[in-house]
């Protein structure tokens, strides 16, 4: 299940921010999104076919994850965490943004 929801305070720098909200199961329960990125939001690379973040119709590569329920990230090892540690609902906030690529 995805819905839309409100800017955060994460967001306000964001022109484009959307918050997609998957519920997952057992926290064992993998949401099927792969991120990169250690220093600062983390990106979207990859959708598992089939899984939670791919069935939303929300997710796709390049877009920059800001908050994971309500707790802003920094690097996809802590937004890895937070998901990971996460039962029920799992807010994500995102920017649709790209970051440009550093050199």
């Amino acid at each position: 299940m995805a819905t839309m929801g409100t800017m955060t305070q994460a967001g306000a720098k964001h022109k484009k921010v959307i918050e997609v909200a998957l519920t997952k199961g057992a926290i064992e329960n993998a949401i099927g999104l792969t991120l990169d990125g250690d220093n600062g939001p983390p990106r979207v690379i990859a959708l598992a076919p089939e899984s939670l973040a791919a069935l939303s119709g929300r997710l796709r590569p390049d877009q920059v994850v800001l908050e994971i329920n309500g707790h802003q990230v920094n690097g996809h090892e802590h937004a890895t965490k937070l998901i990971k540690e996460s039962t029920g609902v799992v807010n994500i906030t995102l920017s649709e943004e790209p970051l440009p690529l550093c050199a």
